[in-house]
């Protein structure tokens, strides 16, 4: 199997199923590493529940954000799936998305790109989202646990 071409933007990936989005996490990275995006080495990745990351932020445990700033390839996975009426963890991503921009930068969700994303997420971070990204839409791809 070859990997896809990577582009130099952030993709996002929506929305998510398990078996589909590891396998496109690895594809891109490879990818990556193959093309010399990472010519010292492989990247320091590192993967991010947001729901369970959104909860450790209402517990006052920040210490994952510098994590996600340095790391060389930033995966947030279910981003939309969190529980957040304060509208912390929107601000936490929202400074996140900014501080990465053009560098790699890996979403899932759930939501739908259009309409639905104007409810869900403030107008400043579905700009983020966009901006500078490759949206990979993956609605209609089979979910690995109904299919196997």
């Amino acid at each position: 199997m070859t990997a896809p071409p990577v582009p130099s933007r952030p993709r996002l990936l929506s929305p998510t199923y398990a078996a589909t989005t590891v396998g496109m996490f690895a594809l891109v990275a490879f990818s990556a590493f193959e093309q010399g995006y990472w010519r010292k080495g492989a990247p320091d990745v590192h993967f991010f529940e947001w729901p369970k990351t959104t909860n450790a932020f209402k517990a006052g445990e920040y210490g994952a954000l510098q994590d996600m700033e340095d790391a060389g390839l930033l995966i947030l996975d279910e981003v939309g799936a969190e529980h957040d009426p304060s509208r912390n963890a929107a601000d936490k991503l929202c400074q996140i998305l900014t501080r990465r921009e053009r560098r790699f930068t890996l979403v899932t969700t759930n939501i739908e790109p259009g309409a639905a994303w104007a409810e869900k997420f403030d107008m400043r971070i579905a700009d983020r989202l966009c901006r500078n990204s490759e949206v990979v839409n993956l609605a209609g791809c089979e979910s690995y646990p109904v299919t196997h």
